[in-house]
């Protein structure tokens, strides 16, 4: 009985990871990509964490804000559910 705790406690672990990675893998770096000109991104920075916003020229707009190039990653925003 042992061994099979200790084996599902391995697989178990291995799934864990994988769905950790899967969260954040849809992340782009700034330094690697920009969101296409006034498309809805969520975007994160080291000072207010998570927002929805939109890169238009040299700036991102984040909450009708325009802010100076301190957004390090976006991502997609999530398709709408189905109805």
């Amino acid at each position: 009985m042992k061994s099979n705790t200790g084996q599902l406690i391995r697989r178990l672990k291995k799934e864990n990871k994988k769905l950790r990675i899967g969260v954040v893998i849809n992340w782009v770096a700034c330094k690697d990509a920009l969101p296409k000109h006034e498309t809805d991104v969520i975007c994160y920075c080291l000072d207010f964490g998570m927002r929805v916003g939109r890169k238009t020229g040299d700036f991102w707009f984040i909450d009708g804000y325009s802010l100076p190039q301190d957004i390090t990653h976006w991502k997609e925003l999530p398709k709408p559910p189905c109805l």
